[in-house]
């Protein structure tokens, strides 16, 4: 999924491959920022505040984080 979202690289396993593909990244700031600006297509980051927010409110109590569950 992140291979076709475009937000992982696949380098092998050979080291040659791996650090050449490190390296890119780390020189070529428009490669860079092309992989880093794509969506996540595994969410944002933010479950675990949305699933304490969700349970706060079952009991009554005001959200912590402010990020609306779902």
């Amino acid at each position: 999924e992140g291979l076709q979202a475009g937000t992982l690289l696949l380098a092998g396993l050979r080291e040659e491959n791996i650090y050449e593909s490190a390296a890119k990244l780390l020189r070529d700031r428009e490669s860079y920022d092309r992989m880093a600006n794509k969506p996540n297509p595994f969410g944002d980051g933010k479950a675990s505040e949305r699933i304490v927010d969700a349970i706060l409110k079952s009991f009554g109590f005001p959200a912590k984080s402010g990020i609306a569950p779902f």
